[in-house]
């Protein structure tokens, strides 16, 4: 009996997965995103934590914060972060970083997208350097739209 809700864990754990990398294939193929930004958007999709700069004890720079500078460099950059601001599935973390690609490449379309991550009680995971924290989400945009995050 225990061996058989293991598997169904394990089961159902991969078909998540699966689904949630298939969501992201989709939406980067409609996107006409390369193998590159395919990647991109997968990772900050699935971003565990919001960080810009140096984290750690060795101050490297994140997964997510490359995942975020290749899909900023790319020539679909704005559409990409729109979409991973509409993806359902996507984490609160990576949509942050989304919010912050679209301040860099289109005021706009920031502005546009700011209002629902200043209201609420969301939190998201952040680091800075050493420290890992839960911050309100509204206090991780209030900080994208002063510019304190390059």
């Amino acid at each position: 009996m225990k061996m058989t809700k293991r598997c169904t864990r394990v089961a159902v754990a991969t078909l998540w997965l699966c689904l949630s990398f298939a969501g992201a294939a989709t939406a980067a193929r409609a996107l006409d995103l390369d193998a590159a930004g395919k990647q991109a958007y997968g990772t900050l999709k699935a971003a565990r934590f919001f960080a810009i700069g140096g984290v750690g004890e060795g101050g490297e720079i994140s997964g997510g914060e490359r995942a975020y500078r290749a899909l900023l460099r790319h020539k679909q950059a704005v559409p990409a972060f729109e979409a991973l601001l509409r993806d359902r599935n996507a984490r609160v973390e990576g949509k942050l970083y989304a919010l912050l690609g679209l301040r860099t490449k289109d005021p706009a379309a920031f502005a546009r997208h700011l209002a629902p991550f200043l209201s609420g009680k969301a939190t998201a995971s952040t680091m800075s350097g050493c420290l890992a924290s839960d911050e309100p989400v509204a206090a991780v945009a209030k900080r994208i739209r002063k510019g304190e995050y390059r």
